[in-house]
């Protein structure tokens, strides 16, 4: 017999400096159109303590602070330590900075009972003014690409990578892959590979389009500052190089990405003055370069 109101944990990571949008997530949380749920926020930061203002706001809350901050994979994993030995059927991961709509919950529910393959069921992901940000992504396998998907018409569609791994998951699918890697640490490509290993698992990611969700901060994958191309550009390489078959990565990917992803932004930057951009891609693809050592 199926269960109709099967066991669900939201599980939203929170990184310090995002009080507001994390309050405007958690709001949105416990206004979904489902009997009952249970809520974990994890923060791993060496930020004040959030614990007893968050649980006097949202009665049942639970909280978890680990006083370090390495990454985005780390906290993910933080929490999973938490999460993968509880008794529930499913789990909605996210940010601090998404906010959902209220019958987000039941429609991927809907969606990811509706066959038993799925393991990820993602949203639909807005900007504030409605437009779409993201559903979800392909990943071009033998260029190691990911191309990020924002106009589908279809209302269901397989994809590779669901944005920031933003949606709910079946437990088995989380206990089948594991741990996010982090040597992706502090920032990128962490989802799509995680979203690629639990897909090596055997399990289906799936987009529903008419779930939605916005997302409320500033999205800073493309952004040109020396955080964001240092770490795209390290973790682009070390993505592929556990994902791109060998002969592709070293036939199609590596020329592609040392002309395209290294070369042409480094030349680009030096040109308009901006030495210390040039400089970041360049660490980013020597640090990549020395990272695959780990994967050998």
């Amino acid at each position: 017999m199926i269960n109709q109101n099967p066991k669900v944990l939201f599980a939203v990571v929170h990184y310090s400096g995002r009080e507001n949008y994390l309050l405007r997530t958690l709001a949105s949380i416990y206004s979904q159109e489902y009997p009952q749920f249970s809520v974990l926020v994890g923060e791993s930061s060496t930020s004040d303590d959030l614990g007893e203002m968050l649980k006097s706001k949202f009665p049942g809350l639970i909280y978890l602070k680990k006083n370090s901050y390495t990454g985005k994979a780390a906290a993910r994993n933080f929490l999973l330590e938490y999460i993968l030995p509880l008794d529930y059927e499913f789990i909605f991961m996210l940010d601090n900075d998404i906010e959902l709509d209220k019958y987000c919950l039941v429609r991927l529910l809907d969606a990811i009972r509706a066959d038993p393959s799925i393991g990820l069921a993602a949203p639909m992901i807005l900007n504030e003014d409605g437009s779409a940000l993201s559903s979800g992504g392909a990943y071009l396998r033998l260029l190691g690409q990911p191309v990020l998907r924002q106009n589908l018409d279809e209302k269901t569609t397989d994809m590779d990578f669901a944005t920031g791994t933003i949606g709910l998951i079946r437990i088995k699918a989380l206990q089948a892959v594991g741990s996010y890697d982090t040597i992706l640490d502090p920032y990128g490509f962490e989802d799509i590979d995680y979203c690629l290993r639990l897909k090596q698992k055997g399990f289906s990611i799936r987009l529903d389009r008419e779930s939605h969700c916005l997302h409320i901060s500033r999205y800073s994958f493309h952004h040109e500052t020396e955080y964001s191309l240092y770490n795209t550009t390290k973790n682009r390489l070390l993505c592929a190089f556990k994902h791109v078959p060998p002969f592709f990565f070293i036939a199609l990917f590596f020329p592609w990405y040392l002309s395209r992803r290294v070369a042409f932004p480094s030349i680009k930057f030096l040109l308009m003055g901006k030495v210390n951009l040039s400089t970041a891609v360049i660490k980013g693809f020597v640090d990549g370069l020395r990272s695959t050592r780990s994967y050998l």
